[in-house]
């Protein structure tokens, strides 16, 4: 009997909108995209993502706005 082979879907255009609440006065708006970026240039999303050795799930990161309170 052969080995089952698993399959992953790849989704090449993807998008997500979500809200990060920043509880720190030391992180600015700039720190934070530029973790944002570097998380998804480096760690990715996903099984087969740069931070397991693969090269998908990579994403591109921008903040949309930016709100104080």
């Amino acid at each position: 009997m052969k080995p089952f082979k698993k399959r992953f879907p790849i989704i090449k255009n993807w998008s997500g909108i979500f809200t990060i609440y920043v509880l720190d006065d030391i992180i600015t708006k700039d720190v934070l995209e530029r973790h944002l970026v570097d998380a998804g240039n480096v760690i990715g999303i996903g099984r087969f993502s740069p931070r397991n050795n693969g090269y998908y799930g990579r994403f591109d990161a921008e903040i949309l706005s930016w709100e104080e309170y």
